[in-house]
């Protein structure tokens, strides 16, 4: 008998069935919701890293292009007195020059090797700010050739003046562009005293005088940023904000410098900023929105011309 209530005692305590109270499900569900929340911002984290590596990695992809383009060219100058590289645009020389590589787009199997190449800024055909390669094939036809320049009188008591081309009507000229999202643009020749000039015929006290070298700089945002101040009316507006108004001077002239202070990137200002007594001054990170600012990057570098002249012209 005392066993049969045991058993039955057993058996009703057996049938019991367990649950988590409402203090441990509110408890979980607090749990589980800060864990879905540092989840999602960690995820966010990454997409966003990930987005910006990619701006970053679209910028240098662009920007090496469009200048190891420019250092093809350059590396093959054609280096002639009586070529009119580096014409004259008021005071500024373009930077436009012969170069002994075979023409894009024309000319076919009977183009030379011989072409002009001019690197200029401008709009492409969605209003969009680019840097555009100008160029012209030669052929091996009769007539297509470069025009000369005529060679100077001499004077038994002067020496020769030194050429002053006049730069090309770029509409004349094919197009390319070289990279799209362009916001800054600038460039300065090196002359032998170790100044920077806005000529390539003339150094800063405006004496004769042949560069040695130039420094281009560029100013590039990715595809997405571009669209987007474009969208806003801003792009524009930026392109205008870098552009560098004096012209080169000094040995330590570098646009770089110039953009990465006025872009934040940099806290020092330029010692040497382009002008005498000017100053760069900062970009209004208020007006464009710095995250979208930090999707623009600069760029520069220096190509020394090629040492003798080549006179070949095929």
């Amino acid at each position: 008998m005392k066993y049969a209530i045991c058993s039955r005692r057993r058996i009703r305590h057996s049938g019991s069935v367990a649950a988590f109270t409402l203090v441990e499900l509110l408890v979980s569900i607090t749990v589980l919701a800060i864990v879905v929340v540092m989840f999602s911002q960690s995820l966010g984290s990454i997409l966003t890293g990930w987005s910006t590596a990619q701006e970053k990695m679209d910028n240098f992809a662009k920007a090496r292009t469009a200048l190891s383009r420019l250092q093809v060219d350059l590396n093959n100058l054609v280096d002639r007195g009586d070529l009119a590289n580096f014409g004259l645009d008021g005071d500024r020389s373009v930077l436009g020059f012969y170069t002994l590589q075979r023409g894009i787009g024309s000319g076919g199997s009977d183009a030379r090797s011989l072409s002009y190449v001019e690197y200029a800024a401008g709009d492409d055909d969605r209003g969009e700010p680019a840097l555009f390669r100008y160029h012209r094939t030669f052929t091996f036809a009769d007539g297509d050739a470069p025009e000369f320049l005529p060679a100077p009188t001499p004077s038994p008591s002067s020496t020769p003046p030194e050429p002053t081309p006049e730069a090309v009507d770029t509409s004349t000229l094919d197009d390319l562009i070289a990279v799209r999202g362009l916001v800054g643009f600038s460039y300065g020749f090196l002359h032998p005293d170790g100044n920077y000039s806005a000529s390539y015929y003339r150094n800063s006290s405006n004496e004769p005088s042949r560069a040695i070298a130039v420094k281009v700089g560029v100013v590039i945002t990715d595809n997405r940023t571009a669209a987007i101040l474009e969208e806003r009316g801003k792009l524009d507006s930026l392109v205008s904000d870098l552009e560098i108004k004096d012209p080169p001077s000094g040995s330590n002239w570098s646009p770089k410098a110039i953009w990465d202070y006025q872009l934040g990137f940099s806290d020092a200002p330029p010692t040497n900023p382009g002008g005498a007594g000017s100053s760069p001054s900062r970009v209004d990170f208020d007006d464009y929105g710095g995250r979208f600012l930090d999707s623009v990057r600069s760029f520069e570098r220096t190509y020394t011309f090629p040492s003798g002249s080549l006179t070949a012209v095929r």
